[in-house]
């Protein structure tokens, strides 16, 4: 088992999480999530921390793949109903470019024809800025 699967998760301020039996609840600004923990892992809610425990990790392979895996959805959990996900996109070359028309992603990226994408509920995107290098 990695460490990192040792180390306490931070409670961002406005998330709530509540265990119910196996399954883990998080609430936050953002939205809700909710994950069923595997057998032989059992969290621990502190104050401001999760703590994520395993039964015997060192014998049982799996197990220990899974204490690893789960803290890091449990840490994706948390990041999404507070701040939400991010990925930021740059675009290169001449004569590429992108613009935001309503809830469609217009870009022409090299093909005869411009590609238009229309944009699911709840995703925005932003195009900062657009720089000509001729």
């Amino acid at each position: 088992m990695a460490r990192i699967a040792k180390n306490p998760l931070e409670i961002p301020s406005g998330v709530k999480v509540k265990l119910e039996g196996d399954l883990v609840k998080v609430e936050g600004p953002k939205g809700k999530e909710e994950y069923r923990l595997s057998k032989g892992l059992h969290l621990d809610i502190q104050e401001k921390a999760l703590v994520l425990n395993a039964d015997d990790y060192k014998t049982n392979v799996k197990l220990s793949s899974l204490h690893g895996l789960t803290r890091t959805l449990l840490k994706n959990m948390l990041l999404g109903v507070s701040k939400g996900f991010e990925k930021k996109l740059e675009i290169r070359g001449v004569g590429y470019r992108a613009a935001v028309e309503k809830n469609k992603l217009n870009m022409t990226v090299g093909f005869s024809h411009p590609v238009v994408i229309d944009l699911p509920v709840g995703i925005t995107i932003d195009v900062d800025k657009q720089v000509n290098l001729t």
